[in-house]
């Protein structure tokens, strides 16, 4: 049987600290490259011999370059969008100039590999595919190490709360700054029950902004990825608030679904990912939510303990390999001289 075909990706950064590089590239790559499929992640100059190149969230100028080299030689390329990159609430030209490259890219490619249903309408006129964010399952085995050392009996009263994501923007806004919407919900609950937030993020100087005034108790960590289990499973609640915008509700629920993973229960604000997972998880009425859960350890427990489960059930490394399987198949079917290999 002939090798299958080369995918060479290249991720939107080098930083694994971003999860949509860990999600949307070292993981699958690392699931397809176990499945067969000879995979690897590179830069725009070291993928020439591919048969398939994936720009993951990448439409620089020189990429742009690059997918039109692509083209002239018939080699089959996508483009993965995980983020609206379109919408610009404050009309700026940097955005303006950055969503003219991402549909020029759009237009270049053979294909567009999208997160979810909300970003899939964002594509018009070109063949997409939806395909499911990775799930980390390294932090997930961490976790389970560290959770064997870790004694829940704290000898205390304190409900730690724990919020963890990429800093953001205030333009388009999400990330940090959506925790000023429960702030309020936790001041009052701080005056009524010993409380701590944790916060597991990118920005220290964003952290201060959003939480330097507040009465409770709080504390910043850098994520990094092995650190990040250890601190993320000493807390008892995960909290998700959001400001529903374009950009928010086309997130995907990844956040969500590595909580659970990991053994803490989540309140969060709802967006359409997130729908799936109302028998596991709270939303919204944050101080009702927050205090039903650490009135009930049972119910959060048992939150936890099915939602664990319909994640395993469903969201495989199988079904990641898969869905970019099929996509980059039916991409391959239509260029002569590539899909024979198959």
């Amino acid at each position: 049987m002939a090798e299958r075909p080369s995918i060479a990706w290249i991720p939107s950064s080098q930083k694994v600290q971003r999860a949509s590089v860990r999600l949307r590239s070292l993981l699958p790559c690392r699931y397809l490259t176990e499945f067969g499929w000879p995979c690897r992640l590179t830069t725009a100059e070291s993928c020439r011999d591919a048969d398939v190149v994936v720009f993951q969230k990448k439409y620089g100028f020189e990429e742009l370059k690059f997918a039109e080299a692509l083209r002239e030689r018939s080699t089959v390329t996508v483009f993965d969008l995980c983020d609206d990159h379109f919408y610009n609430p404050g009309d700026l030209p940097e955005v303006a100039e950055r969503a003219a490259r991402a549909q020029r890219m759009i237009e270049l490619v053979d294909g567009v590999s999208v997160s979810t249903e909300p970003m899939r309408r964002l594509v018009i006129g070109k063949d997409t595919a939806l395909v499911d964010d990775a799930v980390d399952e390294l932090a997930v085995r961490r976790a389970a190490r560290w959770r064997r050392r870790l004694t829940r009996r704290r000898g205390d009263d304190e409900l730690r709360l724990v919020w963890y994501g990429e800093a953001g923007l205030e333009s388009p806004s999400f990330g940090l700054r959506h925790l000023c919407k429960v702030l309020p919900v936790l001041d009052d609950l701080s005056r009524r029950q010993q409380l701590r937030l944790t916060v597991i993020s990118n920005s220290r100087e964003v952290f201060e902004q959003v939480l330097g005034g507040v009465d409770f108790a709080i504390e910043y960590h850098k994520w990094r990825e092995e650190t990040f289990p250890d601190l993320f499973v000493q807390n008892d609640i995960c909290i998700i608030p959001i400001e529903k915008n374009p950009f928010t509700v086309a997130k995907t629920a990844n956040r969500l679904i590595l909580a659970l993973r990991l053994g803490v229960p989540v309140v969060a604000d709802a967006i359409p990912s997130y729908e799936e997972f109302a028998p596991f998880i709270l939303f919204g009425d944050w101080a009702e939510s927050i205090e039903r859960y650490a009135a009930d350890p049972a119910l959060a427990r048992r939150h936890v303990r099915e939602g664990r489960a319909y994640i395993e059930a469903k969201y495989t490394a199988e079904r990641v390999v898969d869905q970019w399987s099929s996509f980059f198949e039916r991409l391959l079917d239509r260029r002569p001289g590539v899909s024979e290999c198959l």
